[in-house]
């Protein structure tokens, strides 16, 4: 499976609960528990919309979101 690269900036305390995760679960990476946590989410996210997202249409805005009000 080809894999993709991504950054992303999150809470210090997150971070470190992470690596002590993969640190003290044998045989685990921090990759592995990222692309489990990750998959886990979008599937719930994917039943919550009623199935797949479709293709976006254009590419993602960069930059900081502007929260809701």
């Amino acid at each position: 499976m080809e894999k993709e690269r991504i950054s992303a900036k999150i809470p210090r305390g997150l971070y470190e609960q992470l690596r002590r995760a993969a640190y003290h679960t044998p045989g685990a990476s921090v990759t592995e528990i990222v692309e489990q946590a990750l998959q886990e989410k979008l599937d719930t996210m994917e039943a919550a919309y009623g199935g797949p997202f479709p293709e976006r249409k254009s590419a993602l805005k960069t930059g900081r979101r502007v929260p809701s009000v």
